[in-house]
């Protein structure tokens, strides 16, 4: 901070308390202005220790206010600024900041550092018009209650301070602390409020007195000082500027763009904004009205109640080629009661809309995908236009750079437009996709009986290679595959392209019903040795016989004569209409045999009912037989068949009981054949 004095010199007070100041390097939100200390100025600087003139003295307002706020200690090195001025408006202000090395370490104390700025005229702040009063405006904002150490702090007491003495002269000195700094730098002062506003509303055009007056209280240590900020006590100002209608403005001057729209000029007031202002102005420059913007009225009112208002001034888009045209605003007159305002101009340039250039980069370099699925990156490259240019895809998508993954052959639009919406350019690109994407497979079905295995195969050909192929359960890229069902199957084999696409094709392996052989064989003659197959298989058509003598039929049930008696192996392959077959084998014994009847029992009791033991036989040569009782005596003997044994033995009948028999027969070949056992006589 910079500090100095004015006095003592013929122009300014005769005081050293009173002087200006530099705080660009502070952190007091005040850059310059004038300070007064209750000690020579340049206490406000770092190290600053300075005593002012001493006291107690006498100030019937300042006294006012510590009574106000419950405080009596004297009154010490009082510096006092104080002027008269008409008001040109309707309300003056100017800004401060309070500051005093009191806060760290005696707040809410009697050491209540007082100031105030008494303003002495007639209405103020609502008061009669004739009226003449005299109003403390150094208040804390929204309140009555006048800033002063023990009412503005940073809402404790400091020092052993009593927080009874602050809430009496201010109930709400805590919740009020939002306005201090309690960490001020570049100064001595160990706290300060932060920038604050003196406001008063007065009658326009009228006379008033302002004091601006600070003193110590109760003692002449530890100092204050109050920061004026230089030229914030203010006439009333009419200015006039315009925000232009391109984008970035204030990075292209006062220029304005034919297709942007209409753009405002604001005029804005300081002060007396209850009254009406008219503003009369004219335009000039090159720019031609009804040509370049459409044409203006000659005056603008700010009416009462508002600060500024705004004329729109709108450019008209010729199409003209031409050189940026000047408009100017000239004011002329701009007058309230109260107040003449200074007059002003604006310098406005319009200009022809700039082109906008744009266009859709393929960044893929290709415009047709392989696969439909696949994708194409595209960019949108744009320059020109009013301020930024930008745009969106067809579906409301702002990226510029993008994938888009195509499906079918499409077009993609995109709208380019600038921030005044002055054209618009629709762009379009079309992409392609590839869409032979033909997968044919080949296959055939297939026939086997159980048990059999076989190899299956499908052929197939693409529009898309490379290819994944393969059977079901078989191993991949492989078109061939054998297979063992048990049942009807049906194998799958798929073909998959190089852009996914899926063909599938079946082949069905059908398994046949086996037919089941069997039979059985029967020797029907043992004098021809001849045997008769009895045929029961199941589900054949067709039989094929080996008798297992060279000899071989087809017939369901032949009859076959061996040409000698042995151990056979017969053999039956049935087959279906399917060619499937089925093969029995049988062993038999074929005998050259005769035919022979032994009864085991007769009754000889005359009654024509069995009364004789007669042997029956075919198919023998020769016959002889030998009955036996018990006891070895033979009882009949005979070489004919036809002969009976009647139950007698020497002409008498035989005892019941049993007897054996011995019967020798000759056979075909000089084969002898013995058959022996029992017979019961029954009486």
């Amino acid at each position: 901070m910079i500090v100095f004095w004015f006095g003592p010199q013929p122009q300014w007070p005769n005081t050293n308390q009173i002087g200006a100041f530099n705080g660009v390097n502070t952190n007091i939100g005040i850059d310059t202005g004038i300070i007064m200390v209750t000690a020579p100025a340049t206490d406000a600087l770092v190290g600053g220790n300075a005593t002012g003139p001493g006291g107690p003295m006498t100030d019937a307002q300042l006294q006012a206010l510590q009574q106000q706020m419950g405080i009596s200690g004297g009154l010490f090195s009082i510096a006092r600024i104080e002027f008269d001025f008409i008001s040109y408006a309707d309300s003056l202000e100017f800004e401060y900041v309070f500051a005093s090395k009191e806060y760290q370490s005696f707040t809410c104390t009697a050491f209540n550092d007082v100031f105030g700025f008494f303003l002495t005229g007639p209405g103020i702040n609502g008061t009669p018009a004739n009226q003449v009063t005299t109003q403390n405006i150094a208040l804390i904002p929204g309140t009555n209650i006048p800033v002063a150490i023990n009412t503005l702090n940073g809402g404790a007491p400091t020092g052993g301070g009593s927080a009874s003495i602050c809430l009496a002269a201010n109930p709400n000195f805590v919740a009020h602390s939002i306005y201090f700094n309690n960490a001020p730098t570049g100064t001595s002062y160990n706290g300060a409020t932060k920038p604050l506003k003196a406001v008063a509303s007065v009658q326009c055009g009228n006379y008033y007195r302002i004091k601006l007056a600070i003193a110590n209280v109760s003692d002449n240590a530890l100092n204050s000082a109050v920061f004026l900020r230089a030229n914030s006590f203010k006439v009333p100002k009419l200015e006039m500027y315009h925000t232009g209608n391109s984008p970035g403005y204030l990075n292209k001057g006062d220029t304005i763009s034919e297709s942007c729209g209409a753009f405002p000029i604001v005029f804005k007031r300081t002060f007396n904004t209850q009254i009406p202002l008219t503003i009369k102005f004219n335009t000039g420059g090159t720019a031609v009205a009804g040509t370049d913007y459409v044409a203006l009225p000659d005056s603008f009112v700010i009416a009462a109640g508002k600060v500024y208002d705004t004329l729109w001034v709108t450019p008209i888009n010729n199409k003209i080629p031409q050189q940026p045209r000047l408009l100017s605003f000239n004011t002329y007159y701009a007058w309230s009661p109260c107040y003449q305002y200074p007059l002003d101009t604006v310098r406005i340039w319009i200009r022809d809309p700039k082109p906008m250039n744009a266009g859709i980069l393929n960044k893929s370099g290709y415009d047709t995908v392989y696969c439909p699925g696949d994708s194409i990156q595209l960019e949108v490259l744009m320059t020109g236009g009013e301020g930024s240019t930008f745009g969106w895809w067809f579906d409301n998508d702002t990226n510029k750079s993008r994938f888009f993954v195509v499906l079918h052959d499409t077009t993609l639009y995109y709208y380019v437009t600038d921030s005044c919406y002055s054209d618009t350019l629709l762009l379009s690109k079309t992409l392609y996709a590839n869409m032979d994407n033909q997968i044919n497979i080949e296959t055939l079905d297939y026939g086997i009986c159980q048990g059999e295995k076989i190899q299956i195969e499908a052929n197939f050909t693409g529009d898309k290679p490379p290819f994944t192929y393969g059977w079901q359960g078989g191993f991949p890229q492989d078109t061939r595959m054998t297979v063992q069902p048990s049942d009807t199957t049906v194998y799958y084999f798929t073909v998959t392209d190089a852009c996914g696409n899926i063909k599938v094709d079946s082949t069905i392996v059908y398994v046949y019903p086996e037919p089941e052989a069997a039979f059985r064989a029967e020797q029907i003659s043992f004098v021809e040795l001849a045997v008769q197959m009895f045929n029961n298989s199941k589900n054949a058509t067709s039989y094929s016989w080996d008798f297992g003598d060279g000899k071989t039929s087809i017939l369901p049930n032949p009859k076959h004569i061996y040409s000698a008696p042995g151990s056979y192996t017969i053999t039956l392959v049935v087959s279906n209409e399917f060619g499937c077959q089925d093969t029995l084998r049988r062993n038999i014994n074929v005998q050259r045999d005769f035919l022979i009847y032994i009864p085991n029992s007769f009754t000889p009791n005359g009654d024509g009912k069995n009364d004789v033991f007669q042997v029956i036989a075919e198919g023998i040569e020769g016959y002889q037989i030998q009955i036996f009782n018990r006891w070895g005596q033979m009882v009949f003997e005979s070489d004919d068949i036809t002969k009976s044994w009647d139950g007698k033995y020497i002409g008498q009948d035989a005892p019941q009981g049993l007897y054996l028999y011995k019967i020798l027969i000759s056979l075909k070949n000089d084969v002898k054949e013995e058959r022996s056992g029992t017979i019961h006589l029954i009486r």
